[in-house]
């Protein structure tokens, strides 16, 4: 049974709209709660390529700068992405269990969380970027000034990436799917809109380049924020203006943390891990380099699927875990475990019939699309396995197993994938890392199989555990 509603407040949606992930068919509250977010992520997408399209014609330095300047970003967005995860578990099962006064404090305090350590990222980025490019990434000193032109800008805008991508957590918790993901749209949009003028001087813009695109990434996200702050007030009154929850500000914090600060360590061991591959893939040449990045940006395509699965399936957990309707998340893993076989099969079948043409609208060079093929080959075999990872990640941070989660991205990358990469490259060189992905996925997955199934039967024997 779930917990007795909260008196509602002056403009809250009624209870059992509030709710309404707790109630309903279990596959078609997913398929709402998914299919935005698979337009919304694909926005994500076309958002970095629409900046990378644009620098590259500034010339060859600012696009390696650039390229540069990504990990960072990337490590930020893997800050961003595990708050979000801490506080939208922590949300959904508030709401869940029927207490909004709950939900609205941890929310509110949520955000107050990210923006203090956006502002200690922002001070600690903007004072460390010589040596950290320099020293620790290897930027040639040529280079220096055109990624400090776009980080400075970058930095001072953070703000606007980090709390809006918390919020929108917050939103999807409380059961929104399709306002996050036309968020997340416009942004994409408005960023393509204003980059140009701004990077190339253009309607009688100053001619900025680097800083210009950073502006531009800046002025973009600002509308997220302050439309997250306006749809979490209007869609169930999820910020606390009174400032009583500052009472509760450190556990909640704890809280949140306990849970998104392993999320975040998760995030960044994928791309922290590709950049040891790629350095693997470098003694066999540059052909061997580009075949591996242009088959990752298109079997990141083919996974948006699995990913919209993965956001979906985290607030529908969080609520029904919090009302104690375990049935309902044993049925939404059957749901989601059919879809991804099914899904998986499809694009097997069409990357392994297609797969060198598609890379071929990537590259021009016959070698490196080939090589891209062979990639896209071995990691699709294992794409059900990569669907099981991802959705078991979103149903264990949601059940207070975060760190479950984090064994499962590590043993996926560090136990399986590295060290095969590195056995299997001196057998068979490129593909001998090509199939280590796969298999990578293949191990994770069966993991991840058996420790959903674990975690799902705890929570039917009534063995969640708390928060924090």
């Amino acid at each position: 049974m779930a917990a007795s509603e909260d008196p509602p407040a002056p403009g809250d949606r009624p209870a059992r709209d509030r709710r309404r992930l707790t109630e309903g068919p279990v596959g078609a509250t997913l398929f709402h709660l998914s299919w935005p977010m698979t337009v919304g992520l694909l926005s994500v997408i076309a958002f970095n390529v629409v900046d990378t399209l644009y620098i590259g014609r500034l010339g060859a330095d600012p696009l390696a700068a650039i390229g540069f300047c990504f990990p960072v970003i990337f490590s930020t967005s893997a800050v961003a992405i595990g708050l979000g995860t801490g506080a939208g578990a922590l949300v959904s099962r508030a709401i869940g269990a029927g207490s909004m006064d709950e939900a609205r404090r941890i929310s509110t305090n949520a955000l107050l969380l990210a923006t203090i350590i956006v502002g200690a990222l922002t001070a600690l980025g903007a004072a460390t970027i010589e040596p950290l490019f320099k020293n620790v990434l290897g930027a040639p000193a040529e280079l220096i000034p055109l990624i400090e032109s776009y980080m400075l800008t970058w930095y001072a805008g953070m703000a606007f990436l980090v709390v809006p991508m918390v919020g929108n957590s917050i939103l999807r918790a409380n059961g929104e799917s399709i306002l996050p993901s036309a968020m997340l749209v416009v942004a994409a949009i408005l960023n393509a809109v204003l980059s140009p003028p701004l990077i190339f001087g253009l309607f009688g813009a100053p001619r900025l380049e680097m800083a210009g695109a950073a502006i531009a990434t800046a002025l973009s996200r600002s509308t997220m924020l302050f439309v997250t702050f306006w749809l979490m007030q209007t869609r169930g009154r999820l910020i606390d203006w009174s400032g009583a929850s500052l009472k509760s500000f450190v556990p909640d914090a704890g809280s949140v943390l306990r849970v998104g600060g392993l999320a975040s360590i998760a995030q960044a061991i994928q791309p922290l891990s590709s950049i040891a591959i790629t350095r693997l893939l470098s003694g066999f040449g540059a052909s061997a380099v580009a075949g591996f990045a242009v088959g990752a940006r298109i079997e990141a395509l083919f996974l948006v699927p699995f990913f919209a699965l993965q956001t979906g399936l985290a607030p529908f957990v969080g609520q029904n875990a919090g009302a104690g309707a375990a049935e309902r998340i044993a049925k939404a893993r059957e749901r989601a475990v059919a879809f991804i076989i099914g899904w998986a099969a499809v694009a097997f079948v069409v990357l392994w019939a297609f797969g060198e043409t598609i890379a071929g609208w990537f590259t021009p060079d016959p070698e490196i699309a080939k090589l891209s093929a062979r990639y896209l080959f071995c990691v699709s075999a294992g794409f059900v396995g990569a669907g099981l990872l991802l959705t078991t990640n979103a149903t264990l941070n949601p059940l207070n197993r975060p760190l479950f989660a984090l064994t499962l991205t590590a043993l996926r990358f560090i136990g399986v994938y590295l060290p095969l990469g590195i056995v299997f490259s001196r057998l068979e060189g490129p593909e001998g890392v090509f199939a280590a992905a796969g298999l990578s996925y293949v191990v994770a997955g069966g993991a991840a199989f058996l420790m959903g199934r674990w975690a799902i039967g705890r929570v039917q024997t009534s063995a969640v555990p708390a928060a924090g």
